[in-house]
């Protein structure tokens, strides 16, 4: 099964580009959705972060302050660092195991959306890593909007991964989203194209999407 990642800098459409792999019948993990199901079901994890971060960013049902400690890590590198030393071997090792349930129905490629993909240093998870890239500045103004937080904090989420220039030089591929939804898509079908020919030079050809 080809294996893909893709990732980009905060904002960027990564998760518009999974929006559309789905919508043309492939799967495609979110590797922030698994994160937060292990931050709400593993106990190891959760008593990892209380005792590194305190109870006071669990609420009193005993669910993360997710947005409290999102405030803190961005402003502080050491607890960047711890909690990402927390989540984030748990993380490649749920992805892993998705992965391998995919390869065991059948699958023939599988994409996950990983915003720390390279930071987690996750990319031996995959084949083929992919980024997805657009203008900075609207990036940035795009996740201030999305998650409702000041642009100024915005920036310093994007200083906190590594530099969009390093994912580009790292990735196999660049996927743009400058334009049209419609142009984001064709982008993608562009991808899908470029895939199935390395697929078919690996000798497994990615499977056609519904699309």
């Amino acid at each position: 099964m080809l294996k893909v990642g893709i990732t980009g800098s905060i904002g960027s459409g990564k998760s518009e580009v999974c929006r559309i792999l789905r919508s043309l019948g492939y799967p495609a993990l979110d590797a922030d959705e698994i994160a937060r199901q292990l931050t709400e079901e593993d106990p190891a994890i959760r008593e990892s972060l209380r005792e590194r971060f305190g109870p006071e960013y669990f609420d009193p049902a005993g669910q993360l302050r997710r947005r409290e400690l999102g405030q803190l890590v961005f402003r502080d590198q050491r607890a960047l660092r711890d909690l990402n030393a927390i989540v984030h071997p748990a993380l490649i090792q749920a992805i892993r195991a998705r992965l391998e349930k995919l390869e065991r129905e059948g699958q023939t490629v599988a994409f996950v959306e990983a915003a720390v993909l390279f930071e987690a240093g996750m990319e031996e998870l995959f084949d083929v890593v992919a980024v997805v890239v657009s203008d900075l500045a609207t990036a940035v103004q795009r996740t201030a909007q999305k998650l409702q937080i000041p642009e100024e904090e915005a920036w310093r989420r994007y200083r906190a991964q590594i530099p969009v220039e390093e994912k580009i030089r790292r990735a196999q591929y660049v996927i743009r989203n400058d334009g049209t939804l419609g142009e984001l898509e064709g982008e993608v079908r562009e991808f899908l194209g470029w895939l199935s020919r390395k697929g078919t030079s690996r000798g497994a050809a990615p499977a056609a999407g519904a699309g």
